[in-house]
Protein backbone atom coordinates (compact mmCIF):
# COMPACT_ATOMS: atom_id res chain seq x y z
CA UNK A 1 0.00 0.00 0.00
CA UNK A 2 2.49 2.07 0.71
CA UNK A 3 4.39 1.19 -2.68
CA UNK A 4 1.10 2.45 -4.50
CA UNK A 5 0.69 5.69 -2.67
CA UNK A 6 4.11 6.89 -3.70
CA UNK A 7 4.24 6.03 -7.08
CA UNK A 8 1.07 7.53 -7.87
CA UNK A 9 2.31 10.85 -5.82
CA UNK A 10 5.85 12.94 -7.34
CA UNK A 11 7.40 14.54 -4.95
CA UNK A 12 7.10 18.09 -4.30
CA UNK A 13 9.95 19.65 -5.16
CA UNK A 14 9.86 18.05 -8.57
CA UNK A 15 8.17 20.67 -9.84
CA UNK A 16 9.57 23.14 -8.29
CA UNK A 17 12.99 21.99 -9.94
CA UNK A 18 11.63 21.39 -13.26
CA UNK A 19 10.62 24.96 -13.49
CA UNK A 20 14.01 26.08 -12.45
CA UNK A 21 15.45 24.58 -15.17
CA UNK A 22 12.89 26.24 -17.89
CA UNK A 23 13.61 29.50 -16.40
CA UNK A 24 17.62 29.27 -16.35
CA UNK A 25 17.19 27.41 -20.23
CA UNK A 26 14.93 30.45 -21.16
CA UNK A 27 16.99 33.25 -19.68
CA UNK A 28 20.26 31.86 -21.45
CA UNK A 29 18.01 31.36 -25.10
CA UNK A 30 17.49 35.27 -24.40
CA UNK A 31 20.70 36.16 -23.87
CA UNK A 32 22.00 34.18 -26.46
CA UNK A 33 19.98 36.13 -28.88
CA UNK A 34 20.69 39.35 -27.41
CA UNK A 35 24.39 38.85 -28.35
CA UNK A 36 23.74 37.92 -31.61
CA UNK A 37 22.12 41.10 -32.20
CA UNK A 38 24.63 42.89 -30.55
CA UNK A 39 27.45 41.53 -32.96
CA UNK A 40 25.33 41.85 -35.99
CA UNK A 41 24.59 45.36 -35.08
CA UNK A 42 28.45 45.97 -34.66
CA UNK A 43 29.49 44.13 -37.81
CA UNK A 44 31.18 41.70 -36.49
CA UNK A 45 31.04 37.92 -37.57
CA UNK A 46 28.07 35.44 -36.56
CA UNK A 47 28.80 33.94 -32.68
CA UNK A 48 29.13 30.27 -35.45
CA UNK A 49 32.55 32.14 -36.52
CA UNK A 50 35.88 30.39 -35.76
CA UNK A 51 37.22 31.21 -32.56
CA UNK A 52 41.13 32.21 -31.83
CA UNK A 53 43.01 30.15 -29.58
CA UNK A 54 42.97 32.10 -25.95
CA UNK A 55 46.76 33.70 -25.27
CA UNK A 56 48.44 32.33 -22.66
CA UNK A 57 51.36 33.94 -20.63
CA UNK A 58 54.04 31.86 -19.53
CA UNK A 59 56.24 33.00 -17.02
CA UNK A 60 59.64 31.30 -16.16
CA UNK A 61 60.24 30.75 -12.59
CA UNK A 62 63.63 31.45 -11.05
CA UNK A 63 65.31 30.52 -7.47
CA UNK A 64 67.37 33.19 -7.80
CA UNK A 65 66.99 37.63 -7.58
CA UNK A 66 69.63 39.94 -8.53
CA UNK A 67 70.44 43.42 -7.28
CA UNK A 68 72.67 46.20 -8.12
CA UNK A 69 73.79 47.08 -4.93
CA UNK A 70 75.62 50.91 -4.28
CA UNK A 71 78.04 51.43 -1.23
CA UNK A 72 78.12 54.93 0.54
CA UNK A 73 80.58 55.07 3.57
CA UNK A 74 80.90 58.19 5.55
CA UNK A 75 84.00 60.14 5.28
CA UNK A 76 86.02 57.39 6.18
CA UNK A 77 89.24 56.33 4.70
CA UNK A 78 88.45 52.76 4.14
CA UNK A 79 89.36 51.37 1.12
CA UNK A 80 86.36 50.18 -1.21
CA UNK A 81 86.83 46.29 -1.94
CA UNK A 82 84.49 43.81 -3.33
CA UNK A 83 85.84 41.95 0.40
CA UNK A 84 84.82 45.34 2.19
CA UNK A 85 81.43 44.78 0.67
CA UNK A 86 80.80 40.95 1.31
CA UNK A 87 82.07 42.11 4.89
CA UNK A 88 79.32 44.99 5.19
CA UNK A 89 76.47 42.59 3.96
CA UNK A 90 77.34 39.73 6.88
CA UNK A 91 77.30 42.70 9.22
CA UNK A 92 74.01 44.00 8.03
CA UNK A 93 72.41 40.94 8.37
CA UNK A 94 74.18 39.54 11.26
CA UNK A 95 73.08 43.00 13.45
CA UNK A 96 69.64 42.45 12.10
CA UNK A 97 69.20 38.59 12.50
CA UNK A 98 71.61 37.62 14.37
CA UNK A 99 73.49 34.69 13.52
CA UNK A 100 70.69 32.85 11.61
CA UNK A 101 70.88 35.98 9.24
CA UNK A 102 74.64 35.94 8.57
CA UNK A 103 74.57 32.43 7.42
CA UNK A 104 71.98 33.88 4.43
CA UNK A 105 74.13 32.84 1.09
CA UNK A 106 74.82 35.26 -1.30
CA UNK A 107 76.90 36.18 -4.34
CA UNK A 108 79.08 38.94 -5.62
CA UNK A 109 79.04 38.91 -9.48
CA UNK A 110 80.73 42.11 -10.67
CA UNK A 111 81.93 44.83 -8.75
CA UNK A 112 82.50 48.49 -9.74
CA UNK A 113 85.27 50.22 -7.91
CA UNK A 114 85.06 53.50 -9.78
CA UNK A 115 81.19 54.49 -8.88
CA UNK A 116 80.56 51.70 -6.06
CA UNK A 117 78.70 49.55 -6.95
CA UNK A 118 78.07 45.56 -7.13
CA UNK A 119 75.79 42.88 -8.54
CA UNK A 120 74.33 40.28 -6.06
CA UNK A 121 72.87 37.15 -6.72
CA UNK A 122 70.57 35.41 -3.76
CA UNK A 123 67.87 32.96 -3.79
CA UNK A 124 64.72 34.55 -3.97
CA UNK A 125 63.27 32.89 -0.31
CA UNK A 126 66.15 35.07 1.57
CA UNK A 127 65.09 38.54 -0.74
CA UNK A 128 62.89 39.77 1.94
CA UNK A 129 65.63 39.27 4.52
CA UNK A 130 68.59 40.69 2.78
CA UNK A 131 66.37 43.86 1.47
CA UNK A 132 65.41 44.37 5.20
CA UNK A 133 69.27 43.87 6.22
CA UNK A 134 70.34 46.49 3.74
CA UNK A 135 68.14 48.97 4.82
CA UNK A 136 69.05 48.69 8.68
CA UNK A 137 72.76 48.72 7.87
CA UNK A 138 73.60 52.63 8.80
CA UNK A 139 77.05 51.64 10.48
CA UNK A 140 80.58 49.92 10.05
CA UNK A 141 83.16 50.33 12.03
CA UNK A 142 82.18 53.22 13.89
CA UNK A 143 81.72 55.06 10.04
CA UNK A 144 78.45 55.96 8.92
CA UNK A 145 77.47 54.25 5.65
CA UNK A 146 74.29 53.20 4.01
CA UNK A 147 73.81 50.59 0.57
CA UNK A 148 71.54 51.31 -1.26
CA UNK A 149 69.70 49.25 -3.84
CA UNK A 150 69.83 50.55 -7.10
CA UNK A 151 67.56 47.64 -9.05
CA UNK A 152 66.18 43.89 -8.64
CA UNK A 153 65.38 41.22 -10.66
CA UNK A 154 64.82 38.24 -11.27
CA UNK A 155 66.94 37.94 -14.21
CA UNK A 156 70.56 39.12 -14.61
CA UNK A 157 69.92 40.45 -18.15
CA UNK A 158 67.49 43.27 -17.18
CA UNK A 159 70.31 44.41 -14.91
CA UNK A 160 72.92 44.32 -17.80
CA UNK A 161 71.32 47.23 -19.81
CA UNK A 162 68.89 50.08 -18.65
CA UNK A 163 66.21 49.83 -21.53
CA UNK A 164 65.09 53.51 -21.03
CA UNK A 165 68.38 54.55 -22.39
CA UNK A 166 69.55 51.72 -24.64
CA UNK A 167 69.82 53.77 -28.07
CA UNK A 168 71.57 56.43 -26.20
CA UNK A 169 73.96 53.79 -25.12
CA UNK A 170 74.43 52.63 -27.94
CA UNK A 171 74.97 55.58 -30.08
CA UNK A 172 77.58 56.90 -27.38
CA UNK A 173 79.70 53.40 -27.73
CA UNK A 174 79.52 53.83 -31.94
Amino acid sequence: MCQLWFVNRTPPWRKFVETQIDIFFEAHAAREMEMAEIGESAGTASPSAPKAPPQRTVTLPCPNVFMKLQFCLGASKIQHSPELYVRMIEEGLRQVFGIVGGAIDFQILKTNLTDATTLVKLDKRDYPKFRTALTMLGWYENDACAIRVLDTSNFLMSLATDSRHLMENFTQSS
